[in-house]
This record gives structure tokens, C-alpha cells and sequence, in this order.
């Protein structure tokens, strides 16, 4: 089980030294992971990004997988997909993209 909630990258840097944190914090549930840098280390804000993002990377990915997994056994046996099934995952596929967004920075 993960932390519930939003998590986001903190707007502000933690410096300590030569080092630099990001704080990547859940809504009303506090520090996630504090990512660690050195100042010539320019991916640390992506990487903090990315671990962001983990819930909703999970999330996403667990309904894709599930609703076309259904979607495969209808058409497996010998049923029409509906067109709300298709609606679902196209709903889903844009969650993803929502995602993948947030992962790289775009949202």
C-alpha cells in the first residue's frame, strides 16, 4: 500500500551544504521522499517529478490493465464490444497521458 493522496514536488529547494533536496510531500500526509543532488546534477528535478507522479503512474496503469484484459475476453469470446467499453479505455488512455504529463514535468 502507497500513501494516499496528491504528492507533489515542493516549489521550494532544500540546499544543505553543496547539496540540493527536492521534497516530493502527499497531501495532508507530509514528506515522500526527500531526492538528494548535487548542484551539477540536472535530471534531480525530473527524477523528483517521477516519483511524484507514482500514484497516478500505478493507477492508471492498473485500469488499463484491467480493462483490457475485459475487453480481450469479450472479443475472445465471440462478443461485440460495446461502445462503452471502448469510451472507458479511451477515458483511460488519456489518464495515462495525464500521467506521463505529470512525470515529465508538462502538467
Amino acid at each position: 500500500m502507497i500513501t494516499q493522496g496528491k504528492w507533489e514536488v515542493s516549489d521550494d529547494e532544500d540546499v544543505r551544504g553543496d547539496d540540493i533536496f527536492y521534497r516530493v510531500e502527499a497531501e495532508g500526509e507530509g514528506l515522500i521522499a526527500l531526492v538528494d543532488a548535487t548542484p551539477e546534477c540536472d535530471e534531480v528535478r525530473d527524477n523528483a517529478r517521477l516519483i511524484a507522479a507514482a500514484p497516478e503512474l500505478l493507477e492508471t496503469l492498473r485500469n488499463l490493465a484491467i480493462r483490457s484484459k475485459q475487453i480481450n475476453a469479450i472479443q475472445h469470446s465471440g462478443d461485440v464490444v460495446s461502445a462503452e467499453h471502448w469510451s472507458v479505455l479511451y477515458d483511460l488512455t488519456n489518464k495515462a497521458f495525464a500521467a506521463i504529463a505529470k512525470a515529465e514535468g508538462k502538467l
